[in-house]
């Protein structure tokens, strides 16, 4: 049950496409789904005002990346449709994972192993002290110059060498 007003209405098939609405319980609303896409699965969530979100990466149970993504100028998402192909983003600052707080990467490693083993990106809010997971995300955004700007091409081969490890624990079964 959400309590908070207004709330963050998220269809269950979203994807980076399908932006989420923001409205008030009770008011009528519906999510905004991908175009032509009718679904009668939400999630919907408290709406938790912040300056950034936490965005760390987590792959094989060990964390991989920390950003903090800033929302978009007067806007609640760090991102701003201006028009149909038109975005204002927010300011975006890579950190190294031992920068980061301990608290956050420790929740996102937790809440990730909850899905799996594999590679997540866990958005986390710090709101007065109080974590956040505001999403797991099985298929996140790897934007050269954001998320690479520590690892450089050490992440990709991060990735690749889970992916190689995993093909061949499936073939040796």
């Amino acid at each position: 049950m959400v309590t908070g007003s207004p709330s963050i209405i998220l269809t269950v098939e979203g994807s980076g496409a399908c932006q989420p609405a923001r409205g008030t319980p009770g008011c009528g609303g519906s999510a905004r789904s991908c175009p032509g896409q009718v679904t009668e699965l939400v999630v919907a969530q408290t709406f938790t005002p912040s300056d950034f979100d936490w965005r760390i990466g987590v792959l094989g149970s060990a964390p991989l990346f920390a950003c903090r993504y800033h929302m978009a100028r007067g806007h609640w998402q760090i991102q701003k449709a201006l028009g149909k192909s038109e975005r204002l983003y927010g300011k975006t600052e890579t950190l190294r994972i031992e920068d980061a707080p301990k608290a956050i990467v420790a929740l996102a490693v937790r809440a990730s192993a909850l899905i799996g083993d594999g590679l997540y990106g866990v958005d986390i809010k710090d709101v007065d002290g109080r974590l956040l997971v505001m999403e797991v995300n099985d298929n996140p955004s790897i934007e050269a110059g954001t998320e690479d700007e520590i690892l450089k091409d050490d992440l990709y081969l991060a990735i690749m060498q889970s992916i190689y490890d995993r093909l061949e624990r499936r073939g040796r079964h």
